[in-house]
């Protein structure tokens, strides 16, 4: 969903022109439609590869958990099909 906030922005923007607007979207399955999702194994590389440097130079210890990698921005995305059809939806209201 977070690839289409520049498209939603200008949508928003095209309509307000003063003031500010906090907007949240969220989408909801149709016909109790389960949501498919896929990693993205190269962002989780880079991650991880970032929190080895930042514990070697800093000297910090820990670990990050499953949980945590996976609410890192660009980790877990929605597989393209759904991101098809929340595109067109967005040019539809264009």
């Amino acid at each position: 969903m977070d690839s289409f906030e520049p498209q939603v922005r200008r949508l928003v923007q095209s309509v307000i022109r003063r003031g500010k607007i906090s907007l949240d979207v969220s989408e909801e399955s149709r016909n109790g439609e389960s949501k498919a999702y896929e990693l993205d194994q190269d962002q989780i590389r880079a991650y991880l590869a970032s929190a080895k440097k930042i514990k070697t130079r800093f000297k910090l210890e820990g670990k990050l958990t499953v949980e945590e990698i996976m609410r890192l921005p660009g980790v877990v995305q929605e597989k393209a099909a759904e991101d098809a059809h929340v595109r067109e939806q967005v040019q539809n209201v264009e």
